[in-house]
């Protein structure tokens, strides 16, 4: 048993079919100009089509697999997308980026929810005066007892289809989140494997999420319910931050 982001091919697999926030973050790297950094950057499911688009993108991740295999893809289409490895809870930079983003609700695997204001003081320091910060993320789900899920992933291009199932429960008392998911795959040969991977993450209610960003030197400008940019209220379960360095 490994952590699941130890098999970017399955990650890969697993986001094949997100698509919605693509054109929220480069319209909003459009907006707030470049260089552009993005924290948790996977695979470069989000930096790699930015690059492409001519955004001057830096990826960051912790995970030397998942940034290897970044690497890889941007090679195979020629895109200049440079890539470092770091912790996102620990990283500096000169203030010269416009934006930094964090996509995909990555901030809930960070193993404490004080981790995350760790990471939104970095990105203060990262980014330039007036520069923006945009943050995806899941509201906290229901409070207390056990939660299971379900997901599949069918006809990827590898003919792989991924049935997958979550197991988690929920702990309010240090607002983690701790369980397993397991991926049955069968390939384009009919052949059956099966993996299980343990995680444990963090979460945090919107307000505290404001209150941390204001802490970190980070002014909340804005807040969306989706990518398109609809207006967010109390009770959504997806919240689209919007801050700026103060």
């Amino acid at each position: 048993m490994t952590a699941p982001y130890d098999d970017p091919l399955l990650y890969d697999l697993r986001t094949a079919e997100l698509r919605d926030d693509l054109r929220f973050f480069l319209r909003e790297s459009a907006r707030a100009g470049d260089p552009v950094l993005e924290l948790a950057c996977g695979t470069g499911r989000v930096a790699l089509p930015l690059a492409q688009q001519g955004i001057r993108m830096v990826g960051l991740d912790l995970d030397p697999a998942m940034l290897a295999h970044a690497l890889r893809k941007a090679h195979a289409t020629a895109t200049d997308l440079p890539l470092l490895r770091a912790d996102m809870r620990r990283f500096a930079f000169a203030p010269r980026f416009r934006l930094v983003f964090v996509a995909y609700s990555s901030l809930r695997d960070l193993p404490a929810v004080e981790d995350w204001e760790r990471c939104f003081r970095c990105v203060a320091g990262a980014l330039a005066p007036g520069g923006v910060f945009l943050l995806d993320d899941e509201a906290p789900p229901p409070a207390g007892g056990a939660r299971e899920g379900r997901f599949v992933f069918p006809g990827t291009a590898a003919g792989t289809t991924v049935d997958g199932r979550v197991r988690w429960e929920l702990h309010p008392s240090d607002q983690t989140t701790r369980g397993e998911m397991t991926y049955e795959l069968q390939g384009a040969d009919g052949q059956r494997k099966a993996r299980t991977y343990p995680f444990r993450g963090s979460y945090a209610a919107p307000a505290e999420i404001v209150e941390m960003l204001e802490r970190s030197g980070l002014r909340l400008v804005d807040r969306f319910a989706d990518p398109e940019g609809n207006p967010w209220r109390e009770g959504i379960a997806r919240t689209l931050y919007r801050a700026v360095r103060t």
